[in-house]
């Protein structure tokens, strides 16, 4: 199931109403979030997602509970997706035992990425992963800015294949690696390709975003 609202409109009613959302968030949870189904595939994510990395960092200072706040905020409003990479391993595992908390657990879709050079480097991290999250399948395993792509990509294949990914992917966040991902687009299908656009930052539209058909099949994440 889809809703009609875009997620440009679902931004600006962010924009219009903050005073509102503040003062009653029942208002704002009762606009659906928009969702966008993954192609090939029968199941939908919502269009706006956490980036958890400064909320999980601040766990070591101010505890769990902010972070399972805003865990608990971004699912009462529709929300799914938490992107995350590897940081210190304390802070994920606290962030590990936050999401495996009854009320959260089935409510979140998790990433995680690599951003080591070398196999061994890119298997322990994900590896690490599974034992901080506390999940043996991760919904969504990423090479984080195309390092060491050639190495780490059979790996991701091989954690699909064998289900400890249910979907992998890579990632972007400079305008100088566009011309080395549309590369690796031509030649591979990721799952998922998270690239920096926003409105200061629309290089993108140029080759990678030219329009809906040019990604068929494909499912993005955009990063700003």
């Amino acid at each position: 199931m889809t809703y009609s609202t875009s997620r440009r409109e679902f931004l600006a009613l962010l924009s219009a109403l903050p005073g509102v959302a503040l003062a009653s968030p029942a208002l704002l949870a009762q606009q659906k979030m928009p969702v966008r189904r993954i192609p090939g595939t029968q199941e939908s994510l919502p269009v706006i997602g956490l980036g958890s990395s400064k909320v999980v960092e601040e766990t070591a200072k101010s505890g769990e509970e902010p972070l399972r706040q805003v865990l608990r905020t971004l699912v009462s409003h529709g929300g799914k997706v938490v992107d995350t990479w590897p940081r210190n391993p304390a802070n994920d595992g606290r962030f590990g035992k936050v999401i495996n908390e009854p009320e959260l657990r089935d409510s979140l879709f998790v990433t995680t990425k690599i951003d080591q050079v070398g196999k061994a480097a890119g298997v322990a991290q994900l590896q690490q992963a599974h034992t901080l999250y506390g999940r043996k399948v991760i919904d969504l395993a990423q090479i984080f800015s195309l390092t060491d792509l050639d190495t780490h990509w059979p790996t991701l294949r091989q954690w699909k294949e064998s289900g400890q990914a249910r979907y992998i992917g890579v990632t972007v966040s400079q305008d100088q690696l566009h011309a080395n991902l549309e590369s690796f687009l031509k030649r591979e299908k990721p799952d998922f390709v998270q690239v920096n656009y926003s409105i200061t930052e629309r290089q993108a539209e140029d080759r990678l975003i030219p329009s809906p058909s040019a990604v068929s099949g494909l499912s993005s994440t955009v990063h700003s």
